[in-house]
């Protein structure tokens, strides 16, 4: 599971000296940051290289579909720019499609909630529909949301709860 409850930073190293058997590096926050400026940072970490070919040997606190021991996605600059809870919404999008080939906006406008289940969803569905299921009639939501509903949505398992996207 992608965590973005830390920080998002990476740990700069570069190839020549993990080839070497060294791992020397720091950590780097990229809040605060874009392309350019992380770039010079890196540059500057390892100013004692000729030309270094940077590696992001880890990270933590953002979605892992953005990282790359060769770089990062540019999405993460944009990412970045989200506030808390659009960060978390976005990364649990990554996380359901195992991908970032996607717009960040699309993402969030497709996010349709957290559920505990697809069974409750699927009420929810019904109720925001003004569909009125008389008290004395007995509904398998969880048949209706795995037989009928889970197909045309992308979801993912958070922190206890279904994360629901619309397709």
């Amino acid at each position: 599971m992608t965590s973005t409850d830390s920080i998002p930073r990476v740990y700069v190293g570069t190839f020549n000296k993990y080839n070497s058997g060294s791992i020397a590096g720091r950590w780097i926050d990229l809040d605060g940051h874009d392309s350019e400026t992380f770039r010079a940072a890196c540059l500057d970490l390892h100013s004692d290289e000729y030309d270094p070919e940077i590696m992001i040997q880890d990270f933590e606190g953002f979605p892992r579909s953005f990282y790359s021991e060769s770089g990062l996605d540019d999405k993460i600059w944009e990412w970045l720019r989200l506030d808390e809870r659009q960060r978390e919404i976005v990364a649990a999008y990554a996380e359901s499609l195992g991908s970032h080939d996607f717009d960040l906006y699309d993402a969030l406008d497709r996010f349709v909630g957290e559920f505990d289940s697809g069974a409750d969803y699927a009420q929810q569905l019904a109720e925001d529909m003004g569909s009125e299921i008389p008290s004395w009639m007995t509904v398998d939501w969880e048949a209706t949301w795995n037989a009928n509903l889970c197909h045309d949505f992308t979801s993912t398992r958070k922190d206890g709860s279904l994360w629901i996207f619309s397709n």
